[in-house]
């Protein structure tokens, strides 16, 4: 009996031993899995004090960045490099800024606009960084983050102010687009006509030698799929979708004209012919015509058709005894034609962001309010700089008025109260 209560005895105390290195090993691993958990949450709070503190420190740097870009970025720039981002040297966007879109004389005081950005529906900027922000955007193709690291400053506060100078130059200066009459007045047209002259073939007759004075034609503008009436405004023949304009360019190298926009469906004599440009031309303007009936007219491609201010050039049948001739003419008149090719280019080429191909297939807002912004740039470009390759084949730098003339003409109410928008 004593045997076994021993072996009882010595059972139990193994049985306590085991229950004992059970209890140890699975505090051990408590402990342990205590320790790893605490280490992780420390981690954690670390990044995510680092990631506050960059965010904080990142935010406040960006604002006092924004303030001090005009000094510290800005002014050591030369001319070759501000040219490069801006597309105008320094003296000409100082211009800008006192004469397009503000009238202060002080390219640095300040300009308020709506931005929901600090909270209060409105910042406050120098009058000379929201003419760089809105140059910038419209040279270069990019997202608003591309644009807010270049000026350190928030997507939203670039976004506003963009659209602020966007409607601020449509305002003031869109009628500029819409055949303004102060660069159509009797003398520039005789002016305008004697320049197309010097270009023109010796085939030409009197019927129409002396009455051209501008070349007309249509571009295709790229835009993103629209949500609705996509096939409206798809081209199948640019296999996009997009809108059309038509233009007018005057021997200068302006353009006079800005017609549309479109749908993209339409070819350019369609959209000539809905916008009833021509028919607008002759119901209002007199000084189109000239002695003995006859009209200006501009030079125009063959899709055009047949009216009464239009050369179009047509196709030649080569059995035709004066086929040679016809070619002739034809030939000078593309030449002719082409400067308002040129124009578009110039347009694309300077600022890119004014077309969907150009920006990269990063969807812009506004394309037409965009392009429209561009072609007045393009014009003001021109004034600037006294020309460009129009003017210089049709040697007509006389022509090209000044930045302030061209702008604000004398009696600006009398003479575009009754000028028509063609793009209603």
């Amino acid at each position: 009996n004593n045997d076994d209560n021993n072996d009882d005895t010595n059972d139990d105390t193994d049985d306590d031993d085991d229950e004992d290195v059970y209890n140890y090993n699975i505090a051990l691993q408590t402990h342990h899995r205590m320790r790893v958990q605490f280490a992780f949450l420390l981690i954690l709070v670390c990044m995510g004090a680092c990631m506050f503190w960059h965010l904080y420190d990142k935010r406040r740097k960006k604002r006092k960045f924004r303030h001090d870009y005009i000094e510290e970025c800005y002014e050591p720039m030369d001319d070759e490099r501000v040219f490069q981002l801006f597309r105008f040297p320094k003296a000409h966007i100082n211009e800008l800024t006192r004469t397009v879109f503000f009238a202060d004389e002080d390219p640095h005081a300040p300009v308020r606009f709506g931005c929901v950005y600090n909270g209060e529906g409105s910042c406050i900027t120098s009058q000379l960084f929201a003419t760089l922000v809105f140059l910038y955007r419209m040279a270069h193709p990019g997202n608003m983050n591309t644009f807010a690291d270049v000026f350190r400053t928030s997507r939203q506060f670039v976004g506003a102010l963009f659209h602020f100078m966007l409607d601020r130059l449509l305002e003031k200066h869109g009628w500029l687009l819409r055949l303004p009459a102060h660069l159509h007045t009797p003398e520039l047209m005789e002016a305008y006509a004697a320049a197309y002259i010097e270009q023109e073939s010796p085939f030409y007759g009197p019927e129409i030698r002396g009455r051209l004075f501008a070349a007309l034609d249509g571009t295709f503008v790229e835009i993103p799929r629209p949500v609705h009436q996509q096939r409206a405004y798809y081209s199948g023949y640019h296999h996009c979708h997009g809108v059309n304009f038509i233009a007018a360019v005057l021997p200068s190298g302006l353009l006079g004209a800005l017609v549309g926009a479109s749908p993209g469906a339409y070819n350019d004599c369609k959209t000539l012919s809905r916008l009833h440009f021509l028919d607008e031309i002759v119901a209002n303007y007199d000084t189109f015509g000239l002695e003995g009936g006859q009209r200006y007219m501009f030079v125009a491609d063959g899709i055009f058709g047949y009216h009464s201010h239009l050369i179009p050039i047509r196709a030649v049948d080569p059995n035709d005894v004066n086929a040679e001739v016809l070619d002739s003419i034809n030939h000078r008149l593309s030449h002719l034609r082409i400067g308002v090719e040129n124009f578009f280019a110039q347009v694309f080429a300077n600022w890119k962001t004014c077309s969907y191909r150009y920006q990269n297939r990063i969807v812009p807002d506004r394309p037409v309010a965009r392009y429209r912004a561009a072609v007045l740039l393009t014009n003001i470009k021109v004034c600037m700089e006294g020309g460009n390759q129009i003017t210089n084949m049709f040697s007509a730098h006389a022509l090209v008025p000044s930045l302030q003339r061209y702008l604000y003409p004398d009696d600006v109410r009398t003479l575009y109260n009754a000028v028509p928008d063609f793009n209603e």
